[in-house]
């Protein structure tokens, strides 16, 4: 027959799926967990916000749009689908430049 777990057993806490990492140890792994996409789309942002910088016209705008799209910017219009040649920006140039800033 299965022994029922005593009282004090029920109150101690779960060393959880990551062993025993403790709180603090939990909340850096969370932590580098959501950082660590923000670091790869910043290295490749870096080519394309030059390209965006050093350009115009059409090539301008299918860059920010990129940018736009690859970054969760907040676009122009709420559901836009924009032209299907990409031919109207999306997203506003002031959020783009400050997003190309750091580059």
């Amino acid at each position: 027959m299965a022994q029922l777990p005593r009282r004090c057993d029920l109150h101690r806490p779960h060393p959880g799926p990551w062993g025993g990492l403790g709180p603090w140890g939990s909340t850096a792994l969370i932590v580098l967990l959501v950082l660590l996409p923000a670091v790869a789309r910043a290295d490749a942002n870096l080519p394309t916000c030059l390209r965006w910088r050093s350009s115009s016209g059409l090539e301008h705008i299918q860059l920010g749009n990129r940018l736009g799209a690859a970054n969760l910017l907040t676009k122009n219009q709420k559901l836009d689908p924009g032209a299907p040649d990409g031919s109207r920006p999306l997203y506003r140039d002031s959020d783009i430049a400050r997003l190309c800033r750091s580059y």
